[in-house]
């Protein structure tokens, strides 16, 4: 009796070690990814909640504003003369820059950047309605630093920052506000055509060539060497820039040689009563020499009210409706001459704005 006894104590003693010992085992096993990421979690909470003290992972360094604008900005020299500024639209070497700076007889034309030196380029495209050019730097390994352009047109008043050398005084950023995002077609001595441009306010005069960016550092424009008045910029937008990047070909604007305005921009009240209530259309202000209109017969201070028959609203109806048309394409337009008082037929072949290129 005593011996079977003692085999049943040794056998829950047994029993009694055995569930003993799992349950230790059980604690003191590894934790499960689950586990250890919350225990991770919570640790590194606790780190960055105790005011700096412990151990933090260090920061990766970002580049700053004004740093990305340097590192993409370029300084355009021709014939080895500093002429205007300019910036690297795409990472494999495309610099955007104004149009009227450039001829079809330079032969070496090269960029100055902080970030890689002086190079030369070679022209890509030419878009002298917008008074855009795309150069290319030389293929390499690496790619360059580029700026975005901004998908959508910036708002009124909104802020925006130019970089660049501004009166003579490099490395500077300067911030303006968008004075109207919607642009409009301006006569471009250098080029004798037009060209559209949204304005800027600001107090100081941008280098032209230069991108105005928003607070995300995405283009909305380039800097043109003209100014509506005190205090405004006129800068070729976005969406313009985008396109000659898309093409990366040279452009055919159609143009007839004229620059125009509206009626009521005229100064001479004895011109504005000489034209018949009612008429609607454009002043002839300038001919371009040589080109169609010049070629048609046409006139300072004649008056346009018709193209292909139908009435001209106004000077962006008249530069769009010829933009629309082919090259080397017929225009008729209906002129009146103020001085005879009479009504002319005048036909037009299109030209093509970008001469020589």
């Amino acid at each position: 009796m005593t011996k079977t006894r003692m085999k049943l104590y040794g056998i829950y003693l047994l029993l009694f070690l055995i569930i003993f010992s799992g349950d230790l085992f059980s604690q003191t096993k590894a934790p499960t990814k689950t586990e250890s990421s919350k225990s991770n979690k919570k640790s590194i909470l606790k780190v960055k909640s105790r005011d700096g003290l412990g151990i933090t992972a260090p920061k990766i360094r970002k580049i700053s504003f004004k740093e990305k604008l340097r590192s993409t900005y370029v300084t355009l020299v021709i014939q080895d003369y500093y002429v205007c500024g300019g910036f690297v639209v795409h990472s494999k070497g495309y610099v955007v820059t104004v149009a009227n700076v450039l001829s079809p007889k330079h032969t070496k034309i090269e960029v100055i950047s902080a970030a890689f030196g002086r190079k030369e380029v070679e022209i890509v495209a030419v878009d002298e309605g917008n008074n855009l050019a795309l150069l290319k730097l030389p293929d390499r390994k690496e790619r360059y630093s580029a700026l975005k352009i901004a998908r959508r047109r910036p708002k009124t008043y909104s802020r925006t920052f130019i970089f660049g050398p501004i009166d003579f005084r490099y490395d500077v950023l300067i911030s303006g506000r968008v004075a109207n995002p919607d642009p409009v077609f301006f006569w471009m001595e250098t080029n004798e055509g037009y060209t559209s441009a949204f304005s800027v306010a600001s107090d100081k005069p941008a280098f032209y060539g230069v991108p105005w960016v928003n607070k995300k550092c995405e283009v909305i424009g380039v800097q043109t060497d003209m100014s509506a008045s005190a205090g405004l910029n006129l800068v070729i937008p976005g969406e313009s820039i985008r396109n000659l990047l898309k093409k990366r070909k040279m452009f055919s604007t159609p143009t007839v040689g004229l620059e125009v305005e509206e009626l009521w921009q005229n100064d001479e009240a004895d011109y504005r009563r000489s034209i018949p209530k009612g008429l609607s259309g454009v002043v002839i202000m300038y001919v371009v020499e040589k080109g169609s209109a010049s070629r048609a017969g046409l006139r300072e201070g004649e008056f346009i009210f018709e193209m292909d028959g139908k009435p001209i609203k106004d000077v962006h109806h008249f530069i769009t409706t010829i933009r629309s048309k082919k090259i080397k394409s017929t225009i008729e337009f209906g002129v009146f001459e103020p001085g005879r008082k009479r009504k002319r037929k005048a036909f037009l072949k299109i030209d093509r704005l970008e001469k020589g290129w």
